[in-house]
């Protein structure tokens, strides 16, 4: 780049405080690496450092089935692990008693079952190239399956990524697992049910009806 401008130089003499400007950017370039160069130095151990010492957990994503993950993930820094909704009672209960860190597990909540990276309100509303946002509005969107229920699809419009939740609410007992934590997912939830669902948790009490499901609680795995 140098070298093309000072040959532009000699063609173009009238132009040489183009030239000393892109020297003086090339130079505060150069000055700003050096500076903010110490801070690149150990950033992966500074970062761990961080972790371990303000506590990090890994979610029910992680789909923790057994020892070994949990056993890798301590060794990794991890402070705590959420415990695949996909596990049965039986092995819920050996993992909290076995597991080599704190335990979690979701008691009540819309589990997410599918992330896509693919707007379906852009493409039922063929609104590309120009976005609405609809997803920003205050209205809810679902999909009907062909037993006609409904999974609701919450959109961003960011990243274009929609995630899909059950059409059913979990909502277990807990007390015979002996979990370290439970957790509570809200969703849709206003202030009201949110309440309710705190203090049926507290008492370890399930909702019932056709709304909600205990999932794999009590299936085989």
């Amino acid at each position: 780049v140098i070298i093309v401008g000072l040959l532009l130089l000699n063609l173009f003499p009238a132009l040489s405080w183009v030239f000393w400007l892109g020297i003086a950017m090339f130079a505060m370039v150069f000055l700003f690496s050096v500076v903010t160069l110490p801070v690149e130095f150990n950033a992966s151990s500074r970062a761990l450092a961080w972790l371990q010492s303000s506590g990090s957990l890994d979610n029910f994503n992680f789909n923790i089935f057994n020892n070994k993950t949990i056993e890798e993930l301590k060794e990794l820094k991890v402070n705590r692990v959420t415990l695949s909704p996909e596990l049965d009672k039986e092995n819920l209960i050996k993992l909290s008693a076995s597991s080599k860190l704190p335990t979690e597990i979701m008691v009540y909540g819309r589990l997410p079952i599918m992330n896509t990276g693919y707007c379906l309100l852009g493409s039922s509303n063929r609104c590309y190239p120009t976005c609405n946002m609809d997803c920003r509005k205050d209205a809810e969107f679902y999909l009907k399956d062909r037993i006609n229920m409904d999974f609701r699809i919450v959109p961003d419009n960011i990243q274009t990524i929609t995630t899909i939740y059950n059409s059913r609410i979990t909502s277990i007992n807990y007390k015979d697992i002996n979990p370290d934590y439970v957790r509570i997912s809200i969703l849709e939830e206003n202030i009201e049910q949110i309440n309710e669902v705190i203090n049926k948790v507290k008492k370890d009490e399930i909702f019932q009806g056709k709304e909600y499901t205990k999932g794999n609680l009590n299936r085989e795995v």
